[in-house]
């Protein structure tokens, strides 16, 4: 029994072996550029909080300042009413 394997073999052997790593080298290429690419999305997503969080501080202050100005409006209007009341009465004689 011989155990000596024909150099036609070894030549297949070694061209599937470089097959095999070409497709590996492939394989961890895609991989570096999917995790680039990951790493680029994680730096917008974090910008975009980031905004998010700014978008809802100025509104927060919008809101408050729109209820500080609620509160001498709802005056000036009770006090335009009393003022008109009257003034109305007397114009129209009621």
């Amino acid at each position: 029994m011989s155990d000596s394997i024909p150099s036609s073999e070894y030549i297949q052997i070694v061209r599937e072996l470089a097959t095999l790593g070409t497709k590996i080298d492939n394989f961890f290429s895609a991989q570096n550029s999917m995790k680039t690419e990951i790493d680029g999305l994680k730096k917008d997503i974090s910008a975009v909080k980031s905004d998010v969080t700014e978008i809802k501080t100025q509104r927060r202050i919008t809101m408050s300042n729109l209820a500080l100005l609620t509160v001498p409006a709802g005056g000036i209007a009770w006090l335009a009413g009393q003022i008109a009341e009257p003034l109305l009465k007397k114009i129209l004689g009621v």
